[in-house]
């Protein structure tokens, strides 16, 4: 027979049954289900960086040919070469590290689907941010680093990724965080 007390300091029994069956706390697991929320907007932003970084690295091989140009009058303007060359660089690098970006997105994406990598996807977060230099992603990928370190910090949204490193399946992990 065990006695129930209400002493603080007590020691607490746990039994059989509740070892196996961690929950998600209620108050986290709203930001549990926001993880495939996150994961359909890492792709979103993944493919407008691909567009971006095409374009970027497109332009960079056909910048020399625009500026180079002859106006209306048949003149051609004076753009130093020094400059050509650096416009052509910098559009290339711009270009590389936005396809770099949106490959790791798509990693993270189904990191989040999965509930696997969680630390891939903080980095993704991050290494996203250099989107933001080329001013056409910027705005999407600040929003996007905040909203999913906000989710991805959560306790609660730790605790499912650690059950299923554990073997939970991902479905149950879901179960779990919806309340069923």
């Amino acid at each position: 027979m065990q006695i129930e007390s209400h002493n603080p300091y007590a020691e607490v029994v746990v039994t059989a049954s509740e070892v196996g069956s961690p929950q998600i706390e209620p108050m986290h697991a709203g930001m549990v289900r926001q993880v495939k929320v996150i994961g359909i907007l890492l792709i979103a932003q993944a493919l407008l960086e691909l567009l971006q970084g095409g374009a970027m690295i497109a332009l960079s091989f056909f910048i020399e040919f625009v500026f180079t140009l002859p106006d209306a009058e048949g003149r051609r303007p004076a753009m130093p070469a020094e400059s050509l060359h650096f416009l052509q660089n910098l559009y290339l690098v711009i270009g590389i590290f936005s396809l770099v970006a949106a490959v790791l997105r798509f990693i993270a994406a189904m990191g989040c689907f999965l509930f696997r990598q969680r630390t891939w996807i903080i980095v993704s977060l991050f290494v996203g941010l250099i989107s933001a230099f080329s001013g056409l992603c910027g705005l999407t990928s600040v929003g996007l680093c905040i909203y999913g370190l906000i989710v991805m910090l959560n306790p609660g949204v730790a605790r499912a990724f650690q059950m299923v490193s554990q073997g939970r399946p991902v479905k149950e992990v879901k179960q779990l965080a919806n309340g069923m």
